[in-house]
């Protein structure tokens, strides 16, 4: 295997945090010279180095790798290729040409299609090279990003759903270049590691390289300073907005959760945004390493669009600033995405939500738990049973409530001194001392646990474990909202929304349902539909095939009345005298 270790690449400003900055991520940009990047050789380790040419064949984009790094004294090594990801599966298919370049080099199959075996000289340095190539057909719309991104005229992938790499943990220290000089010169280059330097260098762990994003083509780049750092938006598209009506408020909202942090050690932070071919739909945002991503399936900069922004911002701490996550993470999803839901609305409620629209958006939250199905499966069925849709939206759904619970706990057990703020800045604390530091369910919940009493400790152990049902607070200190209850229908699509997502067909329709009684029924193949999820107000629209030809249908997803509790606000107190109704700074 290869042997790897850390070296500093900046000082720190006191002795405790030089000590803490033994395993701290670093980029450094290597000056390039003419024709070729020129690599200062690095005493950290063996370095991997990655030369990555476009092509264009018949009108598609084709990326040529090569990888060259030095082979361990075993004279073998396991090589992964992009496998699943972002529930994708079968990346490895974008490889194709995968080769030996260096001499008595050989690559050899496993049982495992995302896996080879390399052979090599022991200590010698190894060469392979492979074209990314897009693997399927059609419009680019949901969820065809998580796959590279290959188009004539630009790019954008990720090292796990693009990049071939010997076997590494993502803890090891490494020293990878990137080798872009082959781009066309009206490319622009946007990567994690930097912008327009044709030739990146990065030190630090192998993790912060797993998690990069990587991008080029024809994007318009915009440079602004955030605090005292440099931000790059790259955008394509036409949109309703102008590139600095939207640069106006990626700054506000990111400058808001680096205030939230008290953090603005960020030498460098990329955005893109793009658009899908469909402008209708889903849209995405994804954080990564120094850099996330936003997908528009609309034309406008709404709420949801901005609450986009601050949810995968504020990923930049959690998790990346808090530790290496284990796998995929997914039995970390409760807090690390959970979490993150819940935060996005606090930090934008100081500027974008009025309180009744905040408190609605509570309520919403709270709705979509009570309703939820799996509500109460244990954590470990959530990692069993992940890519189930309604059971991988759970963490997303639960993990707020659970942080609504938390935060209420701690203000009452300090007696309004400390709030769930207080977990949270610890987290992120602990991790920049220790990047290497995992972060697990065992360490947040021990890290909360000292903001609790022993009960409360149980209790959140259970709720987030086992999945007991989560008891809603009362609201934060307000004398204009109370909790309450109401009887409401729950949303009931009728039929097997996972089956509708994957394959866009019409089965497990129940007879005592609206969707029955409007006349779904199975096998109808949906050719097009509508549908606000989670949402009884707002009607299904699907357009199907049946026997008897195209049908337009349409009915109000309402199932059963179940009484869930919910925060009711004095209307009358808001419009008289606001001032008593403002919100509890956490």
């Amino acid at each position: 295997m290869l042997a790897l270790d850390a070296r500093l690449h900046q000082l720190p400003r006191t002795v405790t945090r030089a000590l803490a900055y033994l395993m701290v991520c670093v980029a450094a940009f290597t000056p390039c010279t003419y024709g070729q990047c020129s690599f200062a050789t690095s005493a950290v380790g063996e370095p991997l180095t990655y030369v990555i040419e476009p092509v264009v064949v018949n009108g598609k984009l084709i990326l040529r790798v090569t990888l060259e790094f030095r082979g361990g004294r075993a004279g073998s090594v396991e090589l992964e290729l992009p496998s699943d990801w972002a529930g994708q599966s079968h990346l490895e298919g974008q490889v194709t040409n995968l080769r030996a370049v260096s001499s008595d080099t050989v690559v050899l199959d496993t049982p495992r299609p995302s896996v080879k075996t390399l052979r090599f000289p022991p200590n010698q340095s190894v060469k392979i090279s492979y074209d990314l190539a897009r693997d399927w057909e059609g419009v680019f719309e949901h969820p065809m990003q998580f796959r590279a991104v290959l188009e004539p005229t630009y790019f954008e992938f990720t090292t796990q759903n693009a990049l071939v790499h010997p076997k590494l943990n993502p803890t090891v220290a490494v020293s990878v270049h990137f080798d872009w000089q082959k781009l066309p010169a009206d490319w622009t280059l946007e990567t994690s590691f930097g912008a327009d330097d044709r030739c990146q260098s990065f030190t630090g762990l192998w993790n912060r390289v797993n998690e990069a994003l990587f991008a080029g083509g024809d994007f318009r780049v915009r440079r602004v300073t955030l605090g005292n750092q440099s931000l790059v938006v790259a955008i394509r598209g036409k949109w309703s907005f102008t590139d600095e009506e939207a640069v106006t408020q990626i700054q506000k909202i990111l400058e808001a959760e680096r205030e939230f942090w008290n953090d603005h050690d960020f030498p460098y932070y990329l955005m893109t945004l793009k658009p899908y071919d469909v402008r209708t739909g889903s849209s995405d945002g994804s954080a990564f390493t120094n850099a996330f991503w936003l997908y528009l399936g609309g034309d406008s900069f709404s709420y949801d669009v901005q609450y986009l922004l601050a949810h995968e911002g504020f990923h930049a701490w959690n998790p990346h600033k808090m530790g290496v996550m284990k796998g995929l993470g997914v039995s970390e999803k409760w807090f690390a995405e959970g979490f993150t839901v819940y935060y996005a609305d606090v930090l934008l409620r100081a500027g974008l939500l009025s309180l009744p629209e905040y408190v609605e958006r509570v309520n919403r939250g709270i709705r979509d738990y009570e309703s939820s199905p799996v509500k109460n499966l244990t954590n470990k069925e959530i990692v069993t049973r992940y890519t189930e849709n309604s059971v991988g939206q759970l963490p997303y759904v639960r993990g707020p409530i659970v942080a609504l619970w938390l935060d209420a706990q701690i203000r009452e057990q300090s007696r309004n001194k400390l709030s769930l703020d207080a977990v949270m800045l610890a987290l992120a604390r602990q991790g920049t001392e220790n990047p290497a530091m995992e972060l697990s369910s065992e360490r947040v919940l021990r890290v909360a646990g000292k903001y609790l009493n022993r009960r409360s400790r149980k209790k959140l152990l259970r709720l987030v474990e086992e999945g007991v049902s989560i008891p809603i607070p009362d609201f934060p200190k307000n004398p204009c909202i109370r909790l309450a209850t109401e009887a409401l229908p729950l949303f009931d699509l009728g039929f097997d929304g996972d089956v509708l997502r994957s394959k866009k067909l019409v089965a497990g329709v129940r007879e005592d349902s609206e969707a029955f009684k409007a006349g779904v029924r199975d096998g109808q193949e949906v050719l097009g539909m509508s549908i606000y999820w989670n949402d009884v107000s707002k009607p299904v629209r699907l357009t199907v095939r049946a026997a008897s030809g195209r049908l337009r249908i349409e009915y109000f997803p309402k199932g059963k009345t179940v009484t869930i509790p919910r925060y009711r606000m004095d209307k009358e107190a808001w419009t008289s005298t606001p001032e008593r109704c403002t919100f509890q700074s956490n």
